[in-house]
């Protein structure tokens, strides 16, 4: 993906990337989290686990796993978008 860098344990999202822009999925085996921009997906394994502690965002937003997840499935719910979700 190309909007993303990774520091130490934390994944930065640069270019104006929100997290309302960003689409989930998980790999068959479970081991990865799937995160879509645009057309790329990141796999990020070991995710829900301690590989990666944060998710930062160009205007200095923080998340962990889960808090990426909620926001995520906030902005689906509210918009009732489908296109949040990976096929």
């Amino acid at each position: 993906m190309t909007a993303v860098k990774q520091y130490g344990k934390t994944i930065h999202f640069a270019g104006g990337v929100t997290p309302v822009q960003l689409s989930l999925g998980s790999s068959d085996c479970g081991q990865y989290l799937l995160i879509r921009w645009q057309e790329e997906i990141l796999a990020v394994h070991g995710a829900m686990g301690c590989d990666v502690d944060y998710f930062e965002f160009e205007n200095g937003e923080r998340l962990d796993a889960l808090e990426l997840i909620e926001r995520i499935e906030a902005a689906k719910s509210a918009t009732n978008d489908v296109s949040h979700d990976i096929q």
